[in-house]
């Protein structure tokens, strides 16, 4: 005769709901964490770096738009010639 099963374990204590006060204090560090991220950001690039992010002229603008224009000219030739040379040994 085989030995019956252990008995299944049951709660004896019931969930608790947290307290409210756990709640304003979590928001309030992470209020803070957030403040001393913001004051943190800068501070990996050096000062240099720091002055020129601030101040994008409007000539780094004009770079990119350049830059821009120059990859759709060259995407719009790559497929021009695939397509062109396709028709011309058809």
């Amino acid at each position: 005769m085989e030995p019956s099963p252990p008995a299944a374990v049951q709660r004896t204590r019931t969930r608790t709901r947290k307290k409210a006060s756990n709640a304003a204090k979590k928001a309030a560090v992470r209020a803070k964490a957030q403040q001393t991220a913001a004051k943190t950001r800068g501070r990996g690039l050096p000062r240099v770096a720091r002055k020129v992010a601030h101040k994008a002229s409007s000539s780094d603008s004009l770079l990119v738009a350049g830059g821009l224009a120059l990859v759709v000219l060259v995407l719009g030739d790559t497929i021009f010639l695939a397509l062109s040379s396709r028709y011309l040994r058809a």
